[in-house]
């Protein structure tokens, strides 16, 4: 695991910080009934929601009829994702394709909350990063090793992507932000070459059915 402070350089972070987090910005969130599936989750089912917002994914024929079998191909509005860029491109991410980049927003408890230990996918050889938008006493729990980190504003975690994990709410403010990035540190692997020709084509052909 490797945790980073001030990860994004402070002559862009504030405007960066401001795009997600100042309401006069109308950031678009998505209300999602679940933070995980119920097998894992450890709060009651009426606590486990969140809002979120999809910057890019990978969607193969299992998210829908249109795709073709045995494909898999890139989801993102190009806008948008310019504006993300910043942070998937940081050297100190050290990311070399992307398979995933997500924001959460889980709204303040009147106690911190684990949702639930798992992981974001099951790819080999992939990475998890964890970015906190903001201060408060939620956390990212790795289930290990028991270790936290705690959310500050403007850092990082990175751990193997095979690391079960939890987020957590928060209850000293009213709503802990993170960024979700899954991706490869190298493109060595069949399968990171896959998401990378996805990604730089628009398709790919996929192992099987990519749930991310």
């Amino acid at each position: 695991m490797k945790v980073i402070d001030n990860f994004m350089p402070e002559d862009i972070w504030p405007q960066l910080r401001d795009m997600v987090m100042d309401q006069r910005n109308r950031f678009p969130w998505a209300f999602n009934t679940n933070t995980l599936n119920d097998d894992m989750l450890k709060v009651d089912p009426l606590d486990g929601y969140q809002f979120t917002h999809t910057v890019y994914t990978v969607n193969t024929n299992s998210d829908g009829d249109q795709i073709q079998k045995g494909t898999c191909v890139p989801v993102y509005n190009r806008q948008s994702f310019e504006y993300f860029l910043p942070f998937h491109t940081n050297p100190k991410l050290n990311c070399k394709v992307l398979i995933k980049l997500k924001l959460n927003l889980n709204p303040r408890r009147s106690t911190v909350m684990e949702h639930g230990f798992h992981v974001d996918n099951d790819i080999p050889g992939a990475k998890t990063a964890v970015f906190y938008y903001n201060d408060n006493n939620g956390y990212t729990i790795l289930e290990k090793t028991g270790e936290k980190v705690y959310s500050k504003e403007n850092r990082i975690v990175i751990f193997n992507n095979n690391e079960r994990h939890s987020g957590t709410s928060t209850s000293d403010t009213k709503r802990r932000v993170v960024m979700n990035i899954n991706f490869f540190d190298n493109i060595e692997s069949d399968h990171a070459k896959v998401f990378h020709e996805a990604y730089t084509t628009g398709s790919a052909q996929c192992w099987g059915d990519y749930r991310g």
